[in-house]
């Protein structure tokens, strides 16, 4: 079908305050649930334009998404990272940012080790500070 297949998964909204990142739990308690959707729903549409037909993304739950780019590891990181720049220079009460995992989807693997596997990514995303798309090397 197509040459490759990118998994990029949780894809977690990062907030910066003052001293440090905090988590979208306590962006939603310090500016309110209806300015948070608001926020969720912002960065749900940056995907969406971003990918456009390269691919599809669904919410995932609270201030995670889940995605299918249709191009290999490398440009899907290109078209994220070029997207977190557009999401940094949001006019939002506080800096808005996001850290996800990325993986080529291995078809010899199950659905969970290649979720797995997009998960490290991120895990080393957020290790490394936050704000920033990681691709996991093949495992």
């Amino acid at each position: 079908l197509f040459p490759y297949t990118t998994l990029f998964r949780s894809i977690n909204i990062d907030n910066d305050i003052l001293y440090g990142t905090i988590n979208f739990k306590n962006f939603n308690d310090s500016f309110g649930h209806m300015y948070g959707n608001t926020v969720i729903r912002a960065m749900g549409t940056g995907l969406k334009e971003a990918i456009g037909k390269e691919g599809i993304v669904s919410r995932w739950g609270g201030d995670e998404f889940i995605g299918l780019i249709f191009l290999a590891p490398l440009e899907a990181k290109t078209i994220l990272d070029e997207l977190q720049y557009k999401i940094r220079k949001l006019d939002a009460k506080s800096p808005v940012s996001f850290s996800c995992g990325i993986v080529k989807i291995n078809h010899h693997k199950t659905l969970d080790e290649n979720f797995n596997n997009a998960d490290k990514a991120l895990y080393e995303s957020k290790a490394k500070g936050k704000a920033q798309c990681t691709i996991v090397k093949e495992l």
